[in-house]
């Protein structure tokens, strides 16, 4: 007969080590500056192929197409380009800070006795919380 035991220890959810969840969260960290590197080349793309576009108008077609004025494009470049390389660099900041605390805990620290940022934090109670 298999004892209440046997079947809480057999059926034990695997948790994660703390070094394979800050590893975890790295990845997406590094994900997410992928995929905005990639929102920003589309952007320059688009846009390149648009002056492409323009110049070979003729100068009769050139002057009814109408372009936006220049300060609505810088204020495109700052939403398209400034902005998301802002948002790049706090998340190059965060994975220093966990290559930092993965180093300490391959020193042997406890994951308690690290000190995260606040938005890594909310991170790993995130992760810790769907793992359950």
């Amino acid at each position: 007969m298999i004892s209440q035991k046997d079947l809480e220890t057999h059926y034990q959810i695997p948790v994660i080590s703390d070094l394979a969840l800050l590893e975890h969260i790295k990845t997406s960290k590094k994900q997410e500056i992928d995929v905005i590197k990639n929102k920003i080349s589309q952007y320059q793309n688009k846009k390149k192929a648009e002056e492409a576009f323009y110049n070979t108008l003729s100068p009769i077609r050139k002057f009814f197409a109408g372009r936006p004025p220049s300060h609505h494009l810088a204020v495109e470049y700052i939403v398209h380009v400034k902005e998301r390389i802002k948002q790049i660099d706090a998340l190059n900041q965060q994975i220093l800070e966990l290559d930092r605390a993965m180093k300490r805990l391959s020193n042997g620290a406890s994951l308690s006795h690290i000190e995260f940022s606040s938005k890594i934090n909310e991170e790993i109670r995130l992760c810790t919380k769907s793992e359950d």
